[in-house]
């Protein structure tokens, strides 16, 4: 018996991890398998420097105290340029809550302002109903009946 020679019809076979081109221009893909490849991206230096300024002002603004969360928001936004951008997300986040808060301090505020009139007049009108209750006791030995339900 004769080796079997291959058939001028048959393609020869090929490895199974190798790219076959469906073109058949036999260009193989260049994969480097020593590297990762390097991005044209720049590197900045990594800093252990924190935005301190821009960290606290976002813990004053959330606590309520918005005008000295505000004040080191933007002393943390002006940092964060020195700091290649670090913290700049805190710090705009420390302006934005720091308005928010003194917004609603001062809608509290106002509220309590305009009920503390009202408040004091429903006071003045129960210490006179207490007098004049003191007065009929003192005239005639008992108080009077309640009339609360």
């Amino acid at each position: 018996m004769h080796p079997q020679e291959p058939n001028q019809n048959q393609q020869p076979e090929q490895p199974q991890n190798q790219y076959v081109d469906p073109n058949n221009t036999n260009v193989q893909p260049q994969v480097s398998s020593s590297s990762p490849t390097t991005s044209s991206v720049p590197v900045q230096p990594t800093t252990n420097e924190n935005n301190l300024a821009a960290v606290l002002g976002l813990i004053f603004s959330i606590i309520g105290l918005g005008l000295i969360g505000v004040i080191l928001g933007i002393i943390g936004l002006k940092k964060s340029k020195e700091l290649n951008g670090k913290g700049h997300g805190l710090a705009l986040a420390a302006i934005i809550v720091g308005i928010i808060s003194m917004f609603i301090s001062l809608v509290v505020f106002l509220m309590i302002l305009l009920a503390v009139p009202s408040l004091q007049k429903n006071a003045k009108l129960q210490q006179q109903k207490i007098q004049q209750q003191n007065q009929q006791y003192q005239n005639q030995g008992s108080f009077p009946q309640s009339t609360a339900p």
